[in-house]
């Protein structure tokens, strides 16, 4: 068979992954898996609000509306823009790489502009989708700038993966609105927000921005990675219906049962109260240890030299090897760039979404 090849090849990170895991099983010794991208902390107590959901009904064993529950929906528009989204520019996706590449194909353009340190998922989709990444350095480029990307995408993505950092909130919304004024597509993904500001009204101002695309995804905020459930907030009623149609023809809807335990989560007072515990404890093991970091002088400072280490990770000033000779799996920051890969790969990006009492007794033992 002759195959139109797209020349991506799979996640680094899952290939280290395996790499640390057969490695910990040869050596019969425990390794601190801190490469992969899931929040460890504890996980979210879905048993309490399985109950809360009548499995048996039409509307979780027949075929999803395309666009994703209405109740979904509601609770996504409550939560997220105190009540004030449409409703048909929301759209429930099967997690938010779905949705990346969804609004990749959709935009009419071939250069897409990321940042120069990023999720290396966003060249794999690009390179599928025949588009050409181009790289910036600062968010402050975008704002001054915004002229340059006049009939292109960027991604904004904060706090930001791999390094973890976040820019001020008027920053991020000051440079969306300047860029999408100037005529470029604004693809603002930040699934790792709402893990730390649950409340606060950023969504409701970036919803209102011309040319942004929103992007979210429930995996860090509720730790629900394995249901792949997130959604995305469309400038115009065209996008909406664009996009819809893209992601409802292959995938003919969104998993039901995934759906509705969201929606729990979002809107039963048994499920938000869960899910407040979830986060408050997630939250507050991230904060213990990028504190340490700090404390032992490990963090990557020259990363967040204008920024605040925020995010589930954090950039080490360690290599890769260094912390697997300390039995604590990483990633090096070489697998984030697409140029200066040398001068990344003598730092390491690691989850500090784990338990805080782990970290710190691996990390003690690191020279």
């Amino acid at each position: 068979m002759k195959l139109a090849r797209s020349g991506a090849t799979p996640s680094s990170i899952v290939e280290v992954s395996r790499a640390i895991t057969k490695r910990s099983a040869e050596e019969n010794a425990p390794y601190l898996h801190l490469e992969r991208g899931v929040p460890g902390v504890q996980p979210i107590d879905l048993g309490s609000i399985i109950p809360l959901i009548d499995v048996n009904s039409p509307s979780v064993q027949t075929y999803p509306p395309s666009s994703g529950q209405p109740a979904l929906k509601e609770a996504v528009n409550k939560a997220y823009f105190g009540g004030k989204a449409s409703l048909d520019r929301l759209i429930i996706t099967p997690g938010s790489s779905m949705g990346l590449d969804t609004a990749f194909q959709m935009i009419d353009t071939q250069v897409v502009s990321l940042p120069f340190y990023h999720w290396g998922t966003y060249r794999k989709i690009l390179q599928t989708r025949r588009r050409a990444p181009r790289f910036y350095q600062t968010v402050e480029e975008l704002r001054d700038h915004p002229d340059r990307h006049d009939g292109t995408a960027v991604v904004l993505c904060d706090p930001n993966n791999p390094v973890g950092d976040l820019q001020p909130d008027g920053l991020i919304l000051d440079t969306a609105e300047r860029l999408g004024k100037a005529g470029a597509a604004v693809i603002l993904d930040c699934p790792y927000r709402r893990l730390f500001f649950p409340d606060d009204d950023f969504y409701i101002q970036a919803a209102a921005l011309p040319n942004v695309i929103l992007l979210e995804s429930f995996s860090k905020s509720l730790g629900l990675s394995g249901l792949r459930l997130g959604f995305a907030h469309l400038p115009d009623p065209e996008c909406a219906a664009e996009f819809g149609l893209r992601l409802a023809l292959p995938t003919n809807g969104v998993d039901n049962l995934s759906q509705f335990a969201v929606e729990k989560l979002l809107s039963h007072p048994a499920g938000i109260e869960v899910a407040a515990d979830y986060a408050a404890a997630t939250a507050a093991d991230i904060r213990k240890n990028i504190d340490y970091l700090e404390h032992r002088n490990l963090l990557a400072g020259r990363f967040y030299a204008a920024s605040q280490c925020t995010g589930i990770f954090a950039v080490v000033n360690r290599t890769a090897e260094q912390l697997l000779a300390a039995r604590i799996g990483a990633i090096s920051m070489e697998f984030f760039v697409a140029s200066d890969k040398e001068d990344a790969s003598r730092f390491a990006r690691i989850n500090v979404a784990v338990p805080s009492d782990a970290f710190k007794a691996y990390f003690d033992a690191l020279p």
